[in-house]
């Protein structure tokens, strides 16, 4: 390779490089609320779909207790309960773990 073609070669490996994609923190900001926003959405639709099916829970008792979500997760928001203090209560009452890595430990388990 020639003197020409190594420089032809570097500016072409230059064009090729990829730059860094550079965010603002409003559009960062953005991603989050979108990104909580269809989490939530996705775990409502779980629980929904589980209430109904192993439960019976239809659509009275399922707007009860999106209300009572609600009022948690604003009090969340509001910094008045944190996600530990609600796990702490679910532990000493409920003697329930919640770790995402129980949830996926059990796997999908048909008909149930």
């Amino acid at each position: 390779m020639n003197r020409e073609q190594r420089r032809k070669a570097a500016k072409q490996k230059a064009k090729n490089k990829k730059k860094p994609v550079q965010m603002d923190a409003v559009r960062i900001n953005q991603i989050q609320k979108q990104t909580i926003n269809y989490t939530i959405e996705l775990l409502g639709s779980i629980m929904c779909l589980a209430l109904h099916d192993e439960f019976g829970f239809g659509k009275k008792r399922l707007e009860k207790l999106f209300e009572k979500m609600t009022y948690f997760f604003n009090d969340f928001e509001a910094g008045i309960i944190s996600s530990d203090d609600m796990k702490e209560v679910i532990e000493d009452e409920l003697k329930i773990k919640i770790k995402m890595s129980n949830i996926l430990k059990a796997g999908h388990k048909e008909g149930k």
